[in-house]
């Protein structure tokens, strides 16, 4: 469910773009005529910071921004005019900075060329290191016959939409229906914008602004469940769904299970490239969005339901976790994506699917399985973040000859595949605190049928005799083996049952109970 506000007395639909990151250049002329039209400005204080240099930035003990930020050059005429509009705007939580030419070059590149005045929003949680790198898909200028009041408005509405909106998301794990009320900041009222009900599929997500409140309020009871502010995109939880940790025995379910995903992948006639899967990095400007949305909201996790959907992920054994994504951001980032896959995949795509961001902890494993093949057709996996890591914790993908690959991710990798032929795992246990995912999913566009063909003429032949490239150079995270049959792959996923003596210490054991769905999974 998705519930927009306007900046103002009262809700409304509103329409928001949600990439947070925009440039806007204004001609001087504008500028200076708004502000010789206003004479008080010139005894105005100023609540910009000077900023020389990027590391001038406040930066948290992880190394990144401790606050949203929008920067514009040091220019008087900008600083005045951008400073009128924050207040009169009553914006919040966004620090003011007032840079030279140098670190509007660091950002923008030749972005601002031609223009007096330049701004850029900032995203709080963004690392150093992508500072420099923010999403440029928006940028506004001006001529020089338009009125300069015009150009306020432009420039207001660019702020209001593209710095200070934000969604909020709940989900609700409490006993009872709780309604959720936006306060308005000008009068204090109490206005009821959604409806809460138990668990995951019933997560509500609501367009608003930074600085704006809402209060989750008993249905039943009326009593306040808690009171947000909103900061950042955010996602919270309501109640706790408790562990699902529990004592059962699922090696027959095991072995069936990869009997039935075998026979799915050899359904799969259509491929896609010559191996079935590629790893690669993300863009930085892209990376930095992601990442910096898990940072904001790397507290905030809720546990998976997971109790009727099979055995591909072993929640019996450790819990797993998600950190919901708001539906416009997720949105903008499955399309940036999928400009991604389709140069990898040389089809052209369309989006049927975002999931995540998933957290694994200790001892998580993930059962050789294949993805839905009406829409799974290819996919992309992204590690968000990891922490605590004993060893690596590989993806195990058979490539289109069968072949066994074992590829190690770090933060910001991203791994291409062809998630409805080429079966794919985690069966070596997590050795680590946590790892976080994020995935997204595609098929050819307007084919649904897509499985069912045979290759074109132009796609590329299976890998399957290396010529005179070296193992290493053609197969570089070849792991020397091959899984030919269901036996075979079980035979793996026991072999590493167990594996770790340190995993499960606080284990639970309610009465032996068992998933009884091995048709169906979730994103893995």
């Amino acid at each position: 469910m998705r519930i927009f506000h306007k900046e103002g007395s009262r809700p409304a639909l509103v329409s928001v773009t949600t990439t947070k990151m925009f440039v806007v250049c204004l001609l001087l002329a504008a500028i200076v005529a708004v502000t010789a039209e206003d004479g008080k400005l010139a005894t105005t204080v100023s609540i910009f910071n000077d900023v020389y240099d990027i590391a001038d930035l406040v930066l948290d003990e992880n190394d990144r921004l401790k606050d949203h930020w929008l920067l514009v050059n040091l220019k008087d005429e900008c600083k005045v005019t951008v400073e009128k509009i924050w207040k009169d705007m009553k914006f919040v939580h966004r620090s003011l900075g007032a840079v030279d030419s140098k670190v509007i070059k660091q950002i923008l590149g030749d972005a601002d060329g031609a223009f007096a005045c330049t701004a850029v929003c900032l995203e709080k949680g963004t690392h150093r290191d992508l500072i420099h790198k923010p999403i440029l898909d928006t940028l506004v200028s001006f001529d020089e016959e338009e009125e300069g009041r015009e150009a306020v408005t432009k420039f207001t509405n660019w702020a209001q939409t593209n710095c200070q909106s934000a969604e909020i998301g709940f989900v609700s794990y409490h006993k009872n229906p709780a309604t959720i009320f936006w306060l308005n900041p000008e009068t204090g009222e109490k206005v009821p914008s959604g409806h809460l009900h138990y668990g995951e599929r019933n997560t509500v997500w609501q367009q608003s602004f930074l600085g704006h409140k809402f209060e989750v309020v008993d249905s039943v009871s009326n009593k306040v469940l808690g009171t947000y502010e909103v900061k950042h995109h955010s996602f919270h939880v309501i109640g706790d769904p408790g562990s699902g940790i529990r004592h059962m025995n699922v090696t027959e379910q095991v072995r069936g299970t990869l009997i039935n995903e075998w026979d799915r992948a050899s359904r799969v006639k259509r491929t896609f490239t010559e191996l079935g899967f590629s790893k690669s990095r993300m863009p930085d400007d892209l990376w930095s969005s992601i990442s910096s949305y898990y940072y904001n909201n790397r507290h905030t996790k809720v546990r998976e339901e997971w109790d009727s959907k099979g055995v591909f992920v072993n929640w019996w054994e450790s819990d797993v976790y998600m950190i919901g994504i708001p539906w416009n951001l997720k949105k903008f980032w499955q399309k940036r994506l999928s400009t991604l896959i389709q140069i990898w995949s040389g089809v052209e795509v369309e989006l049927t699917d975002i999931y995540g961001m998933r957290r694994y902890e200790d001892g998580a494993r993930l059962l050789a399985h294949v993805d839905r093949e009406a829409t799974h057709a290819v996919s992309l996996i992204i590690n968000v973040a990891q922490g605590g890591m004993r060893q690596p914790w590989n993806i195990e993908i058979l490539d289109l000859a069968n072949r066994l690959h074992k590829l190690p991710m770090d933060e910001g990798d991203i791994v291409y595949y062809e998630s409805a032929k080429c079966l794919h795992a985690r069966m070596e246990p997590l050795r680590g605190a946590y790892y976080v995912n994020l995935f997204a999913h595609y098929r050819p566009t307007g084919d649904p049928k897509w499985f069912t063909k045979n290759n074109t003429e132009k796609t590329p032949l299976p890998l399957i005799d290396l010529g005179n490239r070296t193992v290493e150079e053609a197969l570089p995270h070849y792991s020397g083996s091959s899984w030919e049959s269901p036996a075979d792959i079980f035979n793996y996923w026991k072999s590493h049952e167990g594996a770790d003596p340190t995993l499960n210490k606080n284990k639970i054991s309610p009465p032996d109970e068992s998933a009884t769905n091995t048709n169906s999974h979730e994103e893995l």
